[in-house]
Parts: structure tokens; sequence; C-alpha cells
């Protein structure tokens, strides 16, 4: 808050300064030169701004996780995800949940490890017969809490 007051306290220099400047220049005062002033004054403003913010360079190769690892730090560190990003990455959860339940399916299948339970075998195959699966139906979230529960998955 101190920096806060410090910046609000320059902002009131810089303005009873513009205001000072006007008073002198009279009538030969130009709109020009006024917002130069205000400008110049917003500028060094935003400068100090820039200088107290804290900056991460995030190197790596694509796909090595550089946006997850920003995307986490926004959300324990940050405001977290706005209103209109939480709807613009519902899809993409929800994907992950209903491919990710087929894939431990098909995972355990290649090793040897098959659903015994009819109510599992039955889940699955609903989940694969999703024509959409970027959305919940009753029926995908009812085979996911089926596989969820059943032993073999």
């Amino acid at each position: 808050e101190g920096r806060k007051e410090g910046r609000r306290e320059g902002r009131k220099e810089g303005r009873k300064e513009i205001r000072e400047e006007i008073r002198k220049m009279g009538n030969k005062s130009s709109t020009d030169s006024i917002k130069s002033r205000k400008l110049s004054l917003y500028l060094s403003g935003s400068k100090k701004d820039d200088a107290e913010k804290l900056k991460l360079l995030l190197l790596g190769a694509g796909e090595s996780g550089k946006s997850t690892i920003f995307k986490q730090m926004k959300v324990l560190y940050g405001q977290g995800y706005t209103p209109e990003e939480r709807h613009k990455i519902r899809p993409f959860l929800i994907s992950n949940i209903n491919e990710g339940a087929l894939d431990i399916v098909n995972a355990g299948a290649a090793v040897g490890v098959e659903l015994t339970n009819p109510a599992a075998l039955e889940a699955a195959e609903t989940l694969r017969m999703l024509d959409d699966k970027r959305i919940f139906t009753d029926d995908s979230v009812s085979a996911v809490q089926t596989l969820w529960q059943d032993e073999d998955f």
C-alpha cells in the first residue's frame, strides 16, 4: 500500500506541475504541449510500475510444459481463471476426463487387465460411442463414475 500511496502522490505532483505550466503559459498554451506533458508524466509513472514487477522467462523445448507452469502459477499466485477462461477450457477438461477413462481401459486391456464387471464393460462402451467427448451427458457422467468405482479400472 505504501507503493500505491507513493504513486498517487507522484500523480498529484504531476497534475500540479501541469496546472502550473498551463498557468505560466497563459493564453499561449498549446493543446499539443499539454498532451505531450501528460504523456511524459504517464510514461514515467509506467516505468516505475514496470520496474517493480518481477519478470520470469521460461525456456524449454516445445511441449515441455512451459505453458502448464505459467497456468499453474496463475492459479496459485495470481487471480486464477476468469469466467471467460473457465468457459473456454471446460470442453478440453471434459474431453480429457472422457478420453482419459478410455485410455485407462485400453491400456489395461493391452497389459492383460481386462474389465470383468458387466456394468464397467457397458460404461466403457458408452464412452467409446460418444459422438462428442467434449460435453458431459448424463450417460457419460454415469459411465465415468461406474468405471471409477470398478476395482479393475
